[in-house]
This record gives C-alpha cells, structure tokens and sequence, in this order.
C-alpha cells in the first residue's frame, strides 16, 4: 500500500495518437497516448466501469478499470497494469477535519462491497471533463462537514504521468485546524499477466531542507521491469508504505 498525505500528488511511470477525456455512464476518462485512467463519479477517485475502446486489463466485476500505461509507445502492445483492480483493489483519497476521517475509495474492506464513499458530491456537481490543446481534466467535487474538496486529473496527452489538484474550502464560517487530505493506493503492477500480486515498495524521499520532494514507489521485475510512483512536492508533504 502506498499512501501520501498532501494537497497535490503525481502517479509516474517509466520511461501521435489522438487522445480525449470522455463522460460515459456518469464517469470520467482520461485517454492519452501513453496513459489511461478511469475516474469514479460519484467517488470522485480512480477505478470505475470499464468501456470498450480502451486498454484496461479488468481485475474485479466491481472495480475493472483503474489506471494503465504503455512507456514503450508501442502501440499498446505490451504495456503495465492495471495497476490496483486486480485481488481486492484498493484506490482513493480522504480527509480527517477535527480528528473524523471521511474517505471514498475504489474498495470497501470492511464490507467488501464495490466502493466506499463519505464524502458524497457536492450538491448540484457533476463530473466533468474538458480538453484543453494536449490537456485533458477531469473534475469532480465532492462537500462533507462543511468543507468542499474539488479534485482535478490532469493528464498531457503525451506524458507518462498524470497529476491531481486539491482544492479544499472551508465553508465552515469558523476555523478549521488540524484538516489533512490523504491519497492511498494498492498497487499490482503487472498482476494481470504473471498472476504475481507482489512487488517491492520504497519510500524514495520524504521533505527536507535540500529537498522538498515527497515520493513511494512500487516496482515489479516481471514479466519485464515495472514502476509506479506516488509523490507530490512540498514540505508538508509525507509518504509511507
């Protein structure tokens, strides 16, 4: 499990075709050369319904598309993922606001069910997605105790990377301290082709003086060498595993 509490993270990989975002069936899907996700929309997370015409490798009935990326341009002959649908998938975010966690997430444990969400869309939102030149958002917004977090995916065509903006508000009328947004995933890698659910997870980096890079990562060596990382960039950012 990777797990980063922050305002901003990246997921990257290793390492031209017309790209798109799309809305089907109320969700949010970023397509791009090189990288494809799926976005909940009602979660507002990654890992949703899959739909024909993209590159998902499925996992769950519940949870079949994720994230998946093909660094070596080729076409998406061979290429890694998806990266957490397969076993019991487990990808999303949370806040804890006074010392109460609200989270939704691509998985439920506790009732094994297809997602958990305590944070439910804002009234009147929508997910939504736009396409900007090579710049594709999706966007969703979600409100619980008075506080609004808007979330963004933002994928660049032609990257490998794709990375997501917070915005919290306090709608309160008061003073909120000790508010914290977390981001989690349980990656897989390349599960779907070698039927292995293990790989090695690093904490690269936490914040420092020199440094104020935040970064865990998952690699797995087979069938050939996989990466996933999680990080984001400032000094009150931290990682863990």
């Amino acid at each position: 499990m990777l797990r980063i509490c922050a305002l901003v993270f990246m997921f990257t990989f290793l390492s031209t075709v017309v790209s798109y975002g799309q809305i089907i069936a109320g969700n949010g899907y970023l397509i791009g050369d090189k990288v494809e996700i799926a976005v909940h929309g009602d979660g507002g997370h990654e890992g949703t319904l899959d739909w024909d015409g993209n590159h998902s490798r499925g996992g769950t009935p519940d949870v079949p598309f994720g994230f998946v990326a093909n660094p070596l341009a080729d076409g998406w002959v061979d290429y890694d993922g998806d990266f957490f649908t397969a076993g019991t998938p487990e990808n999303g975010f949370g806040i804890e606001i006074g010392g109460t966690n609200y989270s939704n997430n691509g998985w439920n444990s506790a009732t094994s069910s297809a997602y958990l969400a305590q944070i439910p869309t804002a009234p009147g939102g929508t997910i939504t997605h736009t396409v900007e030149d090579n710049c594709i958002t999706v966007e969703w917004e979600g409100l619980v105790a008075g506080v609004t977090i808007n979330v963004k995916y933002h994928l660049i065509s032609s990257d490998l990377f794709y990375t997501t903006e917070i915005t919290l508000t306090n709608g309160t009328g008061s003073n909120l301290s000790d508010v914290y947004y977390y981001r989690n995933v349980d990656p897989d890698n390349n599960e779907a082709l070698t039927g292995i659910f293990a790989t090695t997870n690093t904490i690269v980096s936490q914040p420092g003086p020199d440094c104020i890079k935040a970064l865990v990562s998952a690699e797995q060596g087979s069938p050939w060498a996989s990466y996933l990382g999680l990080g984001g960039l400032g000094d009150q950012f931290r990682v863990t595993h």
